[in-house]
């Protein structure tokens, strides 16, 4: 992979990455009591790992929870993804000399196709999750 397709697909990831983020906190300031828009200010403040454990226990309220068990888990497991390619993944690679033709450029390169493929289908799920739940809750 060229390092200008790289830099494109860690664009994405990064942006699937926040998208998931911000619908996580949506759907949390729709299903919190009170008014959405301060619900919102407010949880867009905190860390992803504190809202997902707060939304886990709200939304076991009831017997019909928008995510199961295994979603909290990828979603909890994300963090440490997005931390990846935003902190790490140059580094691994961009000091080598002749780095395109490197190891450790060739694993970023197929780690990054992975992690984008798969959290561009997470995001897409998370956006329909949060948007059902928010026509539930009269918020649209």
């Amino acid at each position: 992979m060229e390092l200008r397709e790289f830099h494109r697909l860690l664009g994405k990831t990064v942006m699937y990455c926040q998208c998931i983020e911000a619908d996580v906190k949506m759907l949390y300031a729709a299903m919190h009591k009170g008014d959405f828009a301060k619900n919102y200010e407010t949880v867009s403040k905190k860390p992803l790992g504190d809202i997902l454990i707060d939304l886990r226990e709200l939304d076991r309220t009831d017997d019909d929870p928008f995510l199961a068990d295994r979603d909290y888990d990828f979603l909890l497991q994300m963090k440490n993804k997005r931390n990846h390619w935003c902190h790490e993944a140059y580094v691994r690679f961009m000091y080598l000399p002749d780095f395109p033709s490197s190891a450790p450029y060739e694993e970023e390169c197929e780690r990054l196709l992975a992690d984008c493929e798969q959290l561009a289908r997470v995001s897409q799920r998370i956006e329909q999750i949060r948007l059902s739940a928010m026509d539930e809750y009269d918020i649209l």
